[in-house]
């Protein structure tokens, strides 16, 4: 009864403080800051985006879950190109009490699973690969047989999850490994399919260890090389980079990852297989990525919209995989375009909507069982489109997630308390 009663409180005051944002927003006249480049067209676009109402709710928001130790990290959303709310929350490191800035980076965890993907699709262009390769053109001794590149973009090999079979394998010896182990490993050992090639989806990292493999042999200067040349350097993204042990990258303000009750995660054997994880990054590099994918830089804007597209055309759900982006489709035909990233106690999220030109990205470095969903900040961004979707709801403890219902089994079904694998 005590919780209930305590929801209730903490949903009403959070209403109150919505409403009189909104009532102050509409009776104040706020002077908006205007980009470097000042044009009619920019002050204009700046004007209609109401950028100092939508700061304050989204800050109401995520402030709100900052007071229930829901929100340890960084976020930036924008909206038309626009950033419209940049704010760092919490502790990059409790011990050394190091505060989260905007140049802090945080690891993406399987969001760096867009840029293998992206690096597949350059080599693509360039006639160094096809979709339709076999693993066994690139690794001769692979022994599971009729798996093709684009069948490891849209997780539908059917290998067995590495992750899994090597905890299994190292019974808790903190031995790393990489890619090219992974291959070895299988090969030597041949554990069971989950299931026979293309029959279906089965969300599983050994597919994006595999392909940042294939870049490596196809590119001819390795998997982290061409990543960073031809995406990271391309891009001006010099906050971004691959975790390596004692390297200068250790020089960088990075975010540490925790566990429930503060506890530090540690590293384990899978921390240096890159293709599925590995990538460090700011809020801000992020988004250069997310306006790089807008206007087509990289890529083709047909062969960049492959990647959108559903990689299992006969499932019936409205929840679909393509290139390294998870999709959802809206009862109103819209797509959404995102990816989540779990990985010892960080969790982040990315959604890219280009059809509303909006970037939400929110990255928490300390675990808690809150996930943020597009309906949490769209319903402040485009109020038109999403009133008739749930609100806002927060959560009266820390140990509730409110908008599961808005999850798929997917989104939830690879978390592991002992290796936290990504969903």
């Amino acid at each position: 009864m005590r919780y209930w009663i305590g929801r209730i409180v903490l949903n009403t005051l959070l209403c109150f403080c919505v409403v009189l944002c909104l009532f102050s927003c509409q009776n104040e006249v706020k002077e908006v800051s205007k980009p470097v480049v000042k044009t009619d067209s920019i002050d204009s676009l700046v004007a209609s985006l109401n950028i100092e109402h939508k700061k304050k709710l989204l800050h109401a928001y995520f402030d709100s879950l900052h007071k229930r130790n829901l929100m340890n990290g960084n976020v930036l959303i924008a909206q038309k190109g626009v950033v419209i709310y940049q704010e760092s929350f919490g502790y990059a490191n409790y011990s050394r009490k190091d505060t989260n800035t905007a140049n802090t980076s945080f690891q993406l965890a399987s969001i760096s699973k867009q840029f293998t993907a992206m690096a597949v699709m350059m080599l693509k262009e360039e006639g160094k690969l096809s979709y339709e390769d076999s693993i066994q053109m690139y690794f001769p001794q692979f022994p599971y047989h009729g798996i093709s590149i684009r069948m490891l973009l849209s997780h539908r090999s059917g290998l067995p999850n590495y992750i899994y079979f090597f905890d299994n394998l190292l019974k808790g010896e903190k031995i790393p490994i990489n890619y090219f182990d992974v291959i070895d490993s299988l090969s030597a050992y041949h554990p069971m399919w989950y299931a026979p090639p293309n029959k279906r989806f089965e969300y599983n990292n050994t597919n994006y260890a595999i392909l940042a493999a294939i870049v490596d042999k196809a590119s001819g200067i390795g998997f982290t090389d061409f990543v960073t040349k031809n995406i990271f350097d391309t891009l001006g993204m010099r906050n971004t980079f691959f975790y390596y042990p004692d390297s200068v990258y250790k020089k960088r303000k990075l975010a540490t990852g925790y566990l429930y009750r503060k506890k530090e995660a540690e590293d384990n054997f899978a921390d240096y297989v890159y293709g599925d994880k590995g990538i460090y990054t700011t809020t801000s590099d992020l988004f250069k990525w997310h306006m790089a994918l807008c206007k087509h830089i990289l890529v083709s804007e047909k062969t960049q919209e492959e990647a959108f597209e559903k990689g299992s055309p006969k499932r019936r759900s409205t929840k679909n995989y393509g290139f390294g982006w998870r999709l959802k489709f809206r009862k109103d035909g819209s797509k959404l375009i995102y990816h989540r990233g779990w990985w010892h106690g960080f969790q982040n999220v990315f959604f890219h909507m280009p059809e509303d030109e909006v970037a939400v990205i929110v990255f928490r470095n300390k675990k808690t069982r809150y996930v943020i969903d597009y309906h949490d900040v769209n319903f402040i961004l485009l109020p038109e489109k999403y009133k008739a979707e749930k609100p806002v709801v927060i959560p009266a403890d820390s140990n509730t997630i409110v908008n599961k219902d808005t999850l798929s089994v997917e989104d939830s079904l690879e978390i592991s308390d002992s290796l936290e694998v990504e969903s």
